[in-house]
């Protein structure tokens, strides 16, 4: 089983799903979820900022597709990827989960002038503070 996070992306989960790999869809709506339950998805709905709801949707995955959430319009947007981040890491560790692929981006490796890419510096351990 892979969990897939942002699945309503569907790109990731539909192409393991025809890879014959048993998929768990992870997004906030039932609605944009329903397409890929019918393909033959475990869907499960809810808020990925929720680590009690993350924690429990890696739970007995072999491997977890996880990103970033994007909230352009948070007030301080990259104190929310950092602390998004946070969540991620504490349900990856609190669910046994051994295998974990992050998205990441070109110009992750850069600490400033990345725009909407700027948390995933520290994401992928490219800042100090979070080795």
């Amino acid at each position: 089983m892979i969990t897939v996070m942002g699945a309503t992306g569907k790109q990731i989960t539909e192409a393991l799903l025809k890879a014959g790999e048993k998929v768990r869809a992870l997004g906030r709506s039932e609605t944009k979820l329903a397409e890929l339950k019918r393909a033959g998805a475990e869907v499960l709905v809810g808020n990925t900022n929720d680590d009690a709801f993350l924690t429990k949707a890696f739970r007995g995955a072999d491997a977890v597709y996880t990103l970033l959430p994007t909230d352009p319009h948070a007030p301080d947007y990259r104190a929310e990827q950092d602390r998004q981040g946070e969540v991620i890491v504490k349900a990856v560790s609190d669910s046994g989960l051994q295998y974990v692929v992050a998205l990441s981006s070109a110009g992750a490796n850069l600490s400033e002038g990345t725009g909407v890419i700027a948390g995933l510096h520290a994401q992928d351990g490219c800042d100090a503070r979070h080795r």
